[in-house]
C-alpha cells in the first residue's frame, strides 16, 4: 500500500493539465520525482503537510508529544494514533480517484514501484 505514495508524488509534481503527456506515460513505470528537482514537493515534509495538500486538511498534532507510556491512553491518543493510520486510507482513496480521472489503473502503479526495503522497529527481531 505504501507504493501508491510514488503516484501522489508524481501527480503533485506534474502539471495535472497536461493530461495527454501523463496518458502518453501511462505504460511507462511513474518515477517518484526528486525532491530537490521540484519546489512543489520541497515544501511538503511529513504525513501532516502531504494531508494538507492533497486532502485540504492537516492532521491534528496536538497528541503528537503528549504522554505515551502512561496506561491507559486518553480518547485523543488513541484518536490520534488512529488518524495516522485513516489518514493513509484517505489518500489511497485520493489516488484511486486521480487514477480514474487519468485513465489509469492504480494497481497496475503500485505493482510497478520498487518494493520498499526497510525494517520496521515494531517488527525487529532481537
Amino acid at each position: 500500500m505504501v507504493h501508491f505514495l510514488g503516484f501522489i508524488w508524481y501527480i503533485i509534481g506534474t502539471n495535472l493539465s497536461n493530461r495527454s503527456k501523463l496518458l502518453e506515460q501511462k505504460q511507462e513505470k511513474l518515477e517518484v520525482k526528486n525532491v530537490e528537482q521540484n519546489p512543489l514537493l520541497k515544501e511538503i515534509r511529513g504525513l501532516s503537510a502531504l494531508c494538507e495538500r492533497v486532502l485540504d486538511k492537516p492532521l491534528d498534532k496536538t497528541e503528537q508529544c503528549s504522554v505515551w507510556d502512561r496506561r491507559p491512553l486518553r480518547d485523543l491518543q488513541l484518536r490520534y494514533a488512529a488518524l495516522d493510520a485513516y489518514c493513509m486510507l484517505m489518500l489511497y482513496e485520493k489516488c484511486v480517484d486521480w487514477a480514474s480521472r487519468l485513465d489509469l489503473s492504480i494497481n497496475e502503479i503500485c505493482s510497478k514501484q520498487e518494493p520498499l526495503i526497510g525494517m520496521l522497529p515494531l517488527f525487529c527481531d532481537e
